[in-house]
């Protein structure tokens, strides 16, 4: 066998072990139930919602955003979402986002 196919082989060898390690992770991964856990630093067209109770808790420069962005028909919700992840005990795979 010529030296260029040994490469080859070696080179595919490896490329088929990297490939089967990130399947497996894959499996692994749809092996993990996934839920949302909730959700922090709420805000609408930029006005955090966090500590408003009612419409009192708005300052005339917040309910004049809102009334702007709505009114155009377009606001922006931004929030962050806090994602669990339960992973079964027969899930002997190191998985990795």
């Amino acid at each position: 066998m010529s030296r260029g196919r040994r490469i080859a082989l070696l080179v595919g060898l490896l490329l088929g072990a990297v490939g089967c390690a990130a399947l497996q992770q894959y499996a692994a991964l749809a092996q993990v139930a996934f839920s949302l856990d909730g959700i922090a630093d709420a805000r609408l067209a930029g006005v955090p919602l966090a500590r408003i109770a009612s419409y009192r808790d708005l300052s005339a420069t917040e309910v004049a955003t809102l009334v702007t962005t709505v009114g155009r028909g377009n606001a922006p919700f931004e929030f962050t979402a806090r994602v669990g992840a339960a992973n079964p005990g027969t899930n002997r795979t190191d998985a990795r986002l």
